[in-house]
């Protein structure tokens, strides 16, 4: 008896701990393709470019938030948002010069930790003001991909001084 009733306590749990119950469905994420980190006194400040298909264009909308990590900045924009926040699809992540000078250690380790962002985004260090940078992207449309990383593309029509050595 106790074992017909161990048996239907194991098959009980196989089929209850199965399916998709961690999926994440594409129409609830977001996906920023530019990220921009700054810090102002003691917090970071995050701004996400996330691009929007509309009518044949690219609409980009520009998110910024504030926090003592990276993380917690991210966990913040997902939770004011309908939508989660999922940083696989990052190709250019700025940083502000003087955050550089800093030291990126910090958030670099982090980013290797979590493995939220991919190995082949582009770290750039800009001697503007990020918010800057950003405000100006703000609601641009364009036909095909974001001005940022068309920028960094070996066939821009121009050849910055771009050394490509992956950082992790």
């Amino acid at each position: 008896m106790l074992k017909k009733f161990g048996f239907c306590v194991l098959i009980f749990s196989l089929l209850s701990l199965t399916g998709c119950w961690d999926n994440k469905d594409i129409n609830h994420r977001m996906m920023p393709v530019v990220l921009g980190i700054t810090k102002e006194q003691e917090e970071y400040k995050l701004f996400l470019q996330i691009p929007k298909a509309a009518k044949g264009q690219i609409q980009t909308t520009i998110v910024r938030e504030t926090g003592t990590t990276i993380n917690q900045i991210i966990d913040k924009i997902s939770a004011n948002l309908e939508s989660s926040v999922d940083l696989l699809h990052a190709k250019v992540i700025i940083v502000d010069k003087s955050l550089a000078e800093e030291g990126m250690k910090d958030f670099i380790s982090g980013f290797m930790r979590s493995r939220d962002v991919p190995s082949k985004a582009l770290m750039v260090i800009s001697q503007n003001d990020i918010e800057d940078i950003f405000s100006a992207l703000e609601n641009q449309e364009h036909s095909e991909e974001t001005v940022l990383l068309d920028y960094f593309e070996k066939n821009a029509g121009w050849n910055p001084q771009i050394p490509l050595t992956r950082v992790w």
